[in-house]
């Protein structure tokens, strides 16, 4: 994918929005200017993905989601844990000590 140096980061952090919400990936195929319009990609941003092809920029994410679940802080154990005696769908998100 073709990425001009002076919108790499914007089109990087719409990459990889599109990689931790793939079910946007959908919407994005039924209506890409809709979409872009309503992610607020500046008119550069926005042309440089109508100059890409649909499966460069689906490439990109796959390989933008490979990154993100191959990094090694992926794999790492959290050290929070949810509060299961707070009923409800919420609950409290607390530290383990």
């Amino acid at each position: 994918m073709r990425i001009p140096g002076a919108v790499a980061q914007e089109i990087d952090d719409f990459i990889r929005y599109l990689a931790l919400t793939p079910h946007e990936i959908t919407r994005y195929r039924q209506d890409p200017e809709g979409f872009m319009h309503t992610s607020r990609l500046s008119e550069q941003a926005a042309d440089c993905l109508r100059d890409n092809d649909l499966d460069a920029l689906l490439a990109a994410v796959q390989a933008k989601r490979d990154d993100i679940m191959d990094h090694a802080d992926s794999w790492k154990r959290t050290e929070f844990t949810r509060d299961r005696s707070i009923p409800g769908y919420g609950g409290a998100v607390i530290k383990k000590e």
